[in-house]
């Protein structure tokens, strides 16, 4: 794994170098403009991971919009906004969950179990999202 460093500038030895010089303090003390590439695909092929430890860059999503991405030296990973914690919903409807399947309702102990499946299952979307590391816990 290689992690690119700023080389070293001899101030005034030359009449550039004061202005690469003050780039190099905007760059570690302000918000800096990032590469945007449009995809994890495209910057692994200009940016190889494993050239590039520690790389950082945004790719556009067609969803999500501008994501933060990260190497690790070997590939580079999504960085998850973090949002507001989501809370695993409470089932108090008294109902069964039915699976993969929500009835019809048309009784109340119907509706129950609709409402019963319908938390089952957006909490095991939850579990899922929070395991891949795109959700706070």
């Amino acid at each position: 794994m290689t992690k690119k460093l700023f080389n070293a500038i001899e101030s005034e030895s030359e009449e550039w170098d004061a202005l690469v010089d003050d780039n190099f303090t905007i760059i570690g003390g302000e918000a800096i403009p990032m590469a945007t590439y449009a995809s994890l695909a495209a910057i692994q092929a200009a940016q190889p991971a494993n050239q590039n430890d520690d790389g950082l860059a945004t790719i556009t999503d067609a969803t999500a919009g501008k994501i933060l991405v990260l190497s690790n030296g070997t590939v580079y990973r999504l960085i998850p906004v973090q949002a507001s914690a989501i809370v695993t919903l409470t089932d108090n409807s008294t109902g069964t969950s039915g699976g993969d399947t929500i009835a019809a309702v048309t009784t109340f102990p119907t509706a129950a179990d609709a409402i019963a499946t319908l938390a089952a299952k957006v909490n095991a979307l939850l579990a899922v999202m929070r395991t891949a590391g795109q959700l706070v816990p």
